[in-house]
């Protein structure tokens, strides 16, 4: 009689404790739960061609290198707060929008961002968005 393949089971999230940056950040949310304060946004000027695939690839690359990237909640047991963090990438995707056709590109990328920024975030590393 076959039997089917073993599946190995899908690696568990890791739990961290907070850095000293990040339990500050968690304490003054907790005192201001709009979730803006600490949103942050640059805009970079690239000139040339922007292969979306590449930057997509380069994104993924970045996702599966740095932890503060998959994390994906925390755990306050009362004592401490731990951070969930997924093993891998995941399905996280950079969203990719063309501001070239606009009047005023550049303008047009601060609007985007300023939307971003002003928007309270529910969990760490949100919100993400490459514009060209």
């Amino acid at each position: 009689m076959p039997f089917d393949t073993p599946v190995a089971p899908a690696p568990a999230a890791v739990r961290l404790p907070l850095s000293v940056a990040q339990r500050d950040i968690w304490t003054a949310h907790a005192l201001d739960p709009t979730g803006v304060k600490y949103n942050v946004a640059e805009c970079r000027e690239i000139i040339g061609p922007v292969d979306p695939e590449l930057m997509a690839a380069a994104w993924r690359r970045l996702v599966e290198e740095a932890d503060f990237l998959r994390i994906r909640g925390f755990e306050d047991d009362g004592e401490q707060v731990r951070q969930i963090v997924d093993p891998d990438a995941g399905t996280r995707r950079l969203p990719f929008t063309d501001v070239s056709a606009a009047d005023d590109p550049e303008a047009e990328a601060w609007r985007l961002i300023d939307g971003l920024i002003g928007t309270p975030s529910t969990w760490p590393a949100a919100r993400r968005s490459a514009a060209r």
